[in-house]
């Protein structure tokens, strides 16, 4: 088989959803060099020139294509930034917010509110309170991919070889291989996103672009992204106490002040403000129970960290003790 042959079949296999884990990954590192814009090109422009004739066949169900009405828009969409490698595979990553047409969910909690969700294949997410998660109703292939919108959410991957899920957050793509296990901390208040693996192995890649950005964690290993610079950081961590908020606990694990005074802002509706910027990058450790009230936290807070806090109105106020 001869080098365009090869690129024709691969595209097909993608196309008809019949491609594997090593071919997909030759796809997208190929989609990346631009050397199937020339084969897209042409699908494309036929596909195009069969459904205004009406010669279009019946397809399988493939990740970017619908025999529904909407398949028109699919496809011209597509052709529309098919001249430009980038857009096109910026697109193709987006793209099942309409793989699923009318079957794509999306769940969403209150504050104080936490909910599960459990997939065909075995695999469960658990969503925390203020969280927002797009998803499958009737996943297609072999593969699940969600967004977590905002907030935060576990992820414990059934242990099956056929399992393969997805998580795309705040640009950055997790992949998380059978049997393990990721909680995903994104929301918009932190200005970070944690990426904590409790079981198993993640690998994340850049949503853009594609690349892999170097990270690969296991078990007990923390990635953290800052938001507004886009530096990585990779920390070593008790996974369990990532979690803890499952089982209605709080838990502070060497977290600077600002993180945490950051999470009890948007808990307890006030604002924290800090007499000096050094005391933001103390390092805290605590648990306690979310039903706890904020000031049995900050009492607790303030007296092992050698702090002192006034409360006036809505506003809390923290200081070094002298």
């Amino acid at each position: 088989m001869d080098d365009h042959a090869f690129l024709e079949n691969l595209v097909q296999r993608y196309r008809n959803n019949d491609i594997s884990d090593t071919e997909l990954e030759v796809f997208f590192y190929l989609l990346k060099q631009g050397k199937l814009d020339q084969v897209l090109d042409t699908q494309l422009e036929a596909d195009k020139d069969d459904i205004i004739n009406g010669n279009l066949s019946e397809k399988p169900e493939s990740r970017f294509f619908s025999r529904s009405g909407r398949g028109l828009f699919l496809i011209v969409g597509i052709f529309l930034v098919v001249s430009t490698g980038w857009l096109l595979y910026t697109y193709r990553v987006h793209a099942y917010h309409f793989i699923f047409g009318d079957n794509i969910a999306r769940l969403t909690t209150a504050k104080g509110q936490r909910i599960w969700l459990k997939f065909g294949d075995g695999s469960v997410v658990y969503l925390n309170e203020g969280s927002t998660l797009l998803y499958p109703e009737d996943p297609v292939g072999k593969q699940i991919n969600v967004e977590l919108l905002e907030g935060e959410a576990y992820f414990d991957i059934a242990n099956r070889e056929v399992s393969n899920f997805f998580v795309l957050t705040k640009g950055i793509r997790a992949r998380l291989p059978a049997g393990s296990a990721l909680d995903i901390r994104a929301y918009k208040y932190l200005r970070m996103t944690e990426f904590s693996v409790v079981r198993g192995q993640a690998s994340l890649v850049n949503d853009s672009s594609f690349d892999m950005l170097g990270i690969e964690l296991s078990a007990n290993e923390r990635a953290t992204v800052d938001m507004d610079s886009g530096k990585f950081t990779k920390t070593n961590i008790v996974g369990t106490n990532a979690i803890a908020w499952k089982e209605g606990i709080l838990v502070f694990d060497q977290e600077r002040f600002a993180t945490v005074a950051a999470t009890l802002e948007s808990r307890f509706d006030v604002k924290i403000a800090f007499e000096s910027e050094s005391i933001k990058e103390t390092k805290l450790s605590g648990k306690f129970l979310l039903s706890d009230p904020l000031a049995d936290i900050l009492d607790t807070l303030a007296r092992t960290h050698h702090l002192h806090y006034m409360l006036d109105q809505n506003t809390v106020i923290l200081k070094s003790k002298e």
